[in-house]
């Protein structure tokens, strides 16, 4: 916004961790730590010396300064990927503000010295933050304006705003429900102006159909995107009305125009989705009416976040689910990256405060072929292709099985095309290969898992298959089942496991060992620590391992589950020497394991048991 026309410019699609590509988000994890701070918790405070960069992985932080009267003003809300307090650690100066969690907030605390040491190693990443830190000089002049009420209006306007913008709300035609996470007097500290009179603002605007309270407190539901758009805005009403209604932005009246002219097959990115479970008799009809239209908004949010017009795509419903057809001048890539991060973080996001009937655990099918449509709807090979895949037992059941809350499925086509050319965070060797008889069709895909849902005890929208039907729970599915709500005691270890397991970088194969008396939760520490990685992506497995006939039948289902070849699973199953060497290489290829997996060893109280044949102990690496 420059200060002097008071135009407010949207913020950036991308927070600087999300810019980063794979190899500099690897490198940056490295060098950091993971901390977790509760609503309250102060991040960094201003008077301290800058000997740390925080990176936000999770949450919502409010950056502060103290003005003459002693009073809080707040400058900025930081939220995921942000980057915190990197221009007083570059300088080596001292904390200008102070930063404070508005929510539960996790974060990556990197030392300021090893920061420096990345950029200089990344160049790119260098010029990504430099980008943020000339758009933040930019945030800075824009708070200089006036401090009457029509310009203390027009700051909170573009306060909400920037918040439903930075949820992905904008640019959606219909209701965009976000969260606020801050108080009426936070709000007012940051607009410039007294509680009482963001309390008057709030109402008229309520009024006058721009927002709704919603049942629970810090909910306001924004309905009309356009009429808060041009409360920040200072153009002519002729200008104003020669905008798209309902807060749609040009680009996507723009890209709606295609559906005009579609007479013949086009060639089109497909997109199917399917809520699981979705009439499951547990769930009521007022349950699966929540389900549905936070499906819709999760999609509408995630397709605009990822640089997706929603208004722009064709969309038919389909109870469940939905079939979104995109425009063909839209790059199938951004459904992959970022689109496929966005979904899974929106309902990670939901599944965390849902209860458990109304959780979502969503399967998304993409294809790419033409598609024709007549007075029916859609018609095309390409169409049909989507659907078998979205409807895929072998899909079904991989959801099942893991209790993720997001399964995103792609063709060969779009995998062979497009996932392995994608130059940012989306690892390709992530993607599982499952192929299935779906009626006439051979159905090959390749799925990516994101998220765990954890159902309440007694309940699940969408239960494990039985052991007859593959795949179904195996004998190595870690028994979360047995895991406490909450585990006290524990919370250093399993500290440390969380900062030894992070999903960044990709190490080596690391062991770890939890020792102690019988009775002291070792086994229960060893759960958290699958529960944790399982939700960071990671495959897991529980062997039993008390003696060898429990730890050879286990370490064959392992193979079995990755499809392992006779000529690594008959050494094991006979107990020959070089057993373990077969196991562990099988292991450690980029299989449908992925590069990220954890293996516990439970009840091993004999290490001659881990150990290999000619060695005194498994530590030696041979066992």
């Amino acid at each position: 916004m420059a200060a002097g026309s008071v135009r407010w410019e949207r913020p950036t699609a991308r927070s600087f961790w999300n810019a980063l590509a794979d190899p500099e988000r690897a490198a940056l994890a490295a060098a950091g730590v993971e901390e977790f701070f509760r609503a309250g918790a102060v991040l960094c405070r201003a008077g301290e010396d800058a000997s740390q960069v925080t990176i936000i992985d999770s949450g919502w932080a409010k950056v502060s300064v103290t003005d003459a009267d002693g009073g809080e003003k707040i400058l900025a809300v930081r939220g995921q990927g942000d980057v915190v307090g990197e221009r007083a650690a570059l300088t080596a100066g001292v904390r200008s503000a102070t930063v404070t969690a508005l929510d539960e907030v996790s974060a990556m605390v990197v030392p300021a010295e090893r920061f420096a040491e990345f950029l200089r190693g990344h160049p790119r990443a260098a010029e990504v933050l430099e980008r943020q830190v000339t758009e933040r000089r930019e945030e800075d002049r824009a708070r200089l304006f006036p401090a009457e009420r029509a310009g203390a209006e027009r700051r909170l306007a573009w306060l909400l705003l920037d918040l439903a913008q930075r949820r992905g709300a904008c640019q959606q035609t219909s209701a965009a429900m976000f969260t606020l996470p801050m108080s009426q007097q936070e709000l007012a500290d940051w607009a410039g102006t007294s509680a009482d009179t963001v309390g008057r603002f709030l109402r008229s605007w309520r009024d006058r159909g721009i927002i709704a309270r919603g049942e629970r407190s810090r909910r306001l539901t924004v309905i009309d995107l356009d009429g808060l758009a041009a409360l920040c805005d200072v153009a002519s009403p002729e200008t104003r009305a020669a905008r798209p209604p309902n807060g749609s932005h040009p680009a996507a009246a723009e890209a709606a125009r295609w559906q005009q002219d579609w007479h013949e097959p086009l060639n089109c990115s497909i997109v199917f989705t399917d809520v699981a479970g979705f009439s499951d008799p547990v769930r009521n009809d007022g349950d699966r009416d929540v389900v549905r239209a936070t499906m819709y908004e999760i999609l509408r949010s995630g397709f605009d976040a990822a640089g997706v017009p929603w208004a722009g795509c064709y969309r038919e419903d389909r109870g469940d689910g939905a079939v979104i057809v995109v425009p063909p001048t839209i790059s199938t890539q951004r459904l992959v990256d970022p689109l496929m991060a966005e979904l899974a973080a929106r309902l990670r996001q939901y599944n965390r405060r849902a209860s458990a009937v109304v959780r979502i655990q969503l399967r998304v099918a993409l294809h790419v072929g033409p598609v024709g449509r007549d007075s029916e709807g859609l018609t095309g090979q390409a169409v049909i292709a989507a659907a078998r895949i979205v409807d895929a037992p072998v899909i079904k059941a991989r959801l099942a099985a893991e209790q993720a809350d997001l399964i995103f499925a792609a063709s060969d086509y779009v995998y062979d095309q497009v996932v392995r050319n994608c130059g940012g965070p989306v690892d390709p060797v992530a993607f599982e290969h499952l192929r299935c008889q779906v009626k006439e069709t051979h159905v090959s895909a390749w799925a990516h898992l994101a998220g765990r849902v954890a159902p309440s005890s007694g309940l699940g929208l969408v239960p494990p298959p039985a052991p007859a039907a593959a795949p179904g729970p195996l004998p190595v599915a870690a028994p979360l089942g047995n895991l406490p709500r909450e585990v006290r005691g524990r919370e250093g270890l399993i500290a440390e496991l969380r900062r030894a397991l992070r999903p960044y970088p990709r190490r080596a194969s690391r062991a770890f060992v939890i020792a102690g008396l019988g009775g002291l939760g070792k086994s229960t520490v060893a759960l958290a620590a699958a529960r944790m990685v399982r939700e960071r992506g990671y495959r897991v497995w529980w062997v039993r391992a008390a003696d060898s006939a429990l730890l050879t039948s286990g370490m064959l289902e392992v193979l079995r589950e990755l499809g392992a070849p006779e000529s690594v699973t008959a050494p094991v199953r006979e107990g020959a020497l070089t057993a373990p060497e077969r196991a562990w290489e099988f292991l450690n290829r980029d299989h449908g394991a992925g590069r990220r997996w954890l293996l516990v060893f439970d009840g091993a109280d004999n290490p001659a048991v881990l150990a290999g044949a000619e060695a005194d102990t498994p530590a030696d690496g041979t066992g």
